[in-house]
């Protein structure tokens, strides 16, 4: 006889699936009677300590699915997501988009710091061609731009492939990542139309930090509709992770202002700037620098305090604390050689890489607080 009720526990959530299409003769009269999936309602609180956070559609098919939790609040996923068994294939596109487009930010670190943006000078082509001619600088920005094709499409699938089976925040953050897309598209034909890389004028400074700061804006927000999407990872101090994740995103965005201004020597010397501790000059460049400095001391503070208090008392995620001090030290050590060696090109790049990683990072941490999962999950159509 085939089972009425199948209840799979997962031993890290206590997650149990109900599934009762094989009631459908039982309950074909019961569908449309509002005492009767009251009752269901109330029944399944019995089984506490565990909470009813998920009742999905009734549909013509008698299709329930309970999602008891101890866990975080809400399921995202639809029915056929909650199973391991389907979440490979999202979680490989989602995570391949991810990796992608973070390859793609350090391509685009590449192209300025090599100066090749303006190698190709046209705009969709390179020098009217598919098949640019055969020098450095040109394809490294061909290459770049078709990093950026190749990270559209799969940015485009992922969203159009994960929309039907998420619900709430997330859904919203995959509607804006879809309006960031098609607006960094037309930013990057922009900064090559008025020449933007030259960086002479405030006008192209501004055009070029804007598409730098859409992309990075575009992967971090990826990243949170990863996390709360799969619901994977464990949870750090809600405090501390907000300002963290606030303090590296702001640093962040100093640290392309800094770059994309020419004024990542304004400070020629370190640790000190211009020989004193707080610069002499006041000019916008040193201002911008100096700023930065000041954020990059506090978040290595922040990370080396939060390590060091969580070692001491014995707390929990004592590995995740780790990870991220290891990688804000290698990130300032990055930054200090960067000055010592009057921008020698590997650091800049592996700098640029390190700022994405550790935005990444943190952003994965901060998910759960930034992104409140919806209390439904709409099914897949069909």
């Amino acid at each position: 006889m085939t089972p009425l009720v199948e209840t799979v526990v997962k031993t890290d959530k206590f997650d149990f699936a109900i599934d009762c299409q094989s009631l459908t003769a039982l309950f074909s009269k019961k569908l449309k009677d509002e005492p009767f999936l009251k009752m269901l309602q109330k029944l399944s609180w019995k089984w506490s300590p565990f909470k009813v956070w998920h009742f999905s559609r009734i549909s013509t098919k008698l299709k329930f699915f309970f999602n008891f939790s101890l866990g975080e609040r809400g399921s995202l996923m639809s029915d056929t997501m909650s199973s391991n068994n389907n979440m490979f294939a999202p979680k490989l596109l989602l995570g391949s988009t991810i990796a992608f487009t973070y390859a793609l930010l350090i391509m685009g670190n590449l192209v300025t710091t090599t100066g090749s943006g303006l190698d190709c000078p046209d705009w969709p082509l390179c020098h009217g061609s598919f098949n640019p001619p055969k020098q450095v600088g040109i394809w490294i920005e061909w290459t770049h731009r078709l990093m950026g094709g190749i990270a559209g499409i799969l940015i485009a699938g992922s969203i159009i492939y994960m929309f039907k089976k998420v619900s709430g925040a997330v859904k919203f953050l995959f509607k804006m990542i879809l309006g960031l897309l098609v607006t960094v598209i037309i930013l990057g034909g922009v900064v090559v139309l008025i020449e933007a890389p030259l960086l002479d004028n405030l006008v192209r400074i501004a055009t070029v930090s804007s598409h730098i700061i859409i992309a990075t804006i575009i992967f971090t927000s990826l990243i949170l509709a990863f996390r709360m999407t799969f619901k994977s990872g464990e949870r750090t101090e809600k405090v501390y992770t907000l300002w963290l994740f606030g303090l590296v995103s702001f640093q962040v965005l100093l640290g392309i202002l800094v770059r994309y201004s020419n004024s990542s020597l304004a400070c020629p010397d370190w640790p000190l700037c211009h020989g004193a501790i707080f610069p002499p000059s006041m000019m916008p460049e040193v201002l911008l620098h100096y700023t930065h400095r000041l954020f990059a001391y506090t978040v290595f503070g922040l990370t080396l305090w939060k390590l060091v208090s969580t070692v001491r008392s014995g707390g929990e995620n004592k590995l995740i604390h780790s990870i991220t001090f290891g990688l804000v030290l290698m990130q300032a050590s990055i930054g200090v050689f960067i000055v010592l060696t009057k921008m020698f090109l590997p650091f800049l790049i592996a700098h640029g890489a390190g700022a994405f990683l550790i935005l990444g990072w943190v952003a994965f941490q901060a998910a759960p607080y930034l992104v409140l999962p919806g209390e439904t999950a709409e099914s897949p159509a069909g």
